[in-house]
């Protein structure tokens, strides 16, 4: 994780522990994120946004090779 998103502090009732948690900074961007998503994914049905993950993935799954701009396959 880049630096200065999460903090690593002593455990009170652990001296031998570390406890680890997110900063502001990440909280920020994970509230934009959400934000982003929602403005994006928002005109889609519950339903929609399933079908499209699925896709997504199978999409960014698949290990066929691809075609070259010469024909071949890569």
């Amino acid at each position: 994780m880049p630096e200065g998103l999460s903090a690593r502090g002593l455990d009170p009732a652990d001296r031998r522990a570390f406890r680890l948690g997110l900063t502001e900074a990440l909280a920020k961007i994970e509230a934009l994120q959400a934000r982003v998503s929602a403005g994006i994914f928002g005109g889609l049905s519950a339903e929609e946004q399933e079908q499209l993950e699925r896709l997504l993935a199978k999409f960014v799954g698949a290990e066929s090779p691809r075609p070259s701009p010469q024909g071949g396959t890569q």
